[in-house]
């Protein structure tokens, strides 16, 4: 079988932008996951993608291309991933709150983290398996090479999306913490008055088991309405991903 330069060149660019989209890729781009079955999954992909794409333009400086080829696959990686984002700094947040952040572990994907962002992380990671939404960001993924082709990339279209990403993000962060967030300041105020109240008793060793009775509580009775905020969120990232690739294709 014999591979023309130009067939090189497109499988370079394909396989530049599908390592970086996995690599950020919820689920798909865990460090959970061999790295054997990533390398081979990525190829494939790859494989696959440049037979069927057709690219606009290849006359282009290859530096150019490459350069296009990563700002693409980092803004689509972090779009997609925008949920996961979120319910790690909430995790981080609800966690000093209830005073757990002491609690730290090491998490593979976000380096040091609490076992509240670990518990909102695996409960996205189950709604979304469930909601059968990484194969459809994997379609819309594939999709980008017909919207958005090699050469063909407007970047103050895409830099404008990711602000609206990182914008995204931030709402969704506070939505996720926003429950414990007002408990607690409440439950501060309720222990302060009675400190007030009762000078000779022992306010730092009665607020930490209070705090987490009351956190804890409210964060499992807030977990359908975390179900909730995760679907409606990943509807919110599919249709930012669509807006990313026509905005950015001009």
């Amino acid at each position: 079988m014999s591979v023309d330069g130009e067939y090189i060149v497109r499988f370079l660019l394909v396989l530049l932008r599908t390592s970086i989209v996995f690599v950020l890729l919820p689920l798909f781009g865990s460090r959970l996951l061999p790295a054997r079955f990533k390398i081979g999954m990525v190829l494939t992909l790859s494989i696959v993608i440049t037979s069927v794409v057709d690219f606009r333009s290849l006359a282009d400086e290859i530096p150019t291309l490459v350069f296009t080829e990563m700002i693409i696959g980092v803004v689509l990686g972090l779009v997609a991933r925008a949920v996961f984002f979120a319910t790690e700094m909430a995790g981080q947040l609800m966690s000093n709150m209830i005073g757990m952040s002491i609690a730290n572990f090491f998490d593979p994907e976000f380096g040091s983290s609490t076992e509240l962002s670990r518990f909102l992380s695996m409960l996205a990671i189950l709604t979304l398996l469930c909601l059968d939404i990484h194969h459809e960001i994997l379609l819309l993924f594939i999709r980008s090479y017909e919207l958005l082709p090699a050469g063909a990339v407007s970047l103050e279209g895409l830099l404008q999306r990711l602000l609206k990403v990182i914008q995204f993000t931030g709402l969704l962060c506070l939505r996720i913490a926003a429950p414990v967030v007002i408990l607690m300041l409440i439950t501060n105020l309720a222990m302060g008055f009675i400190s007030r109240a009762v000078p000779q008793m022992n306010i730092f060793f009665v607020t930490y088991p209070v705090y987490f009775f009351v956190g804890l509580t409210t964060i499992l009775l807030s977990i359908p309405a975390y179900i909730y905020l995760f679907n409606v969120s990943y509807g919110r990232v599919k249709e930012e991903l669509i807006l990313t690739l026509k905005v950015a294709g001009g």
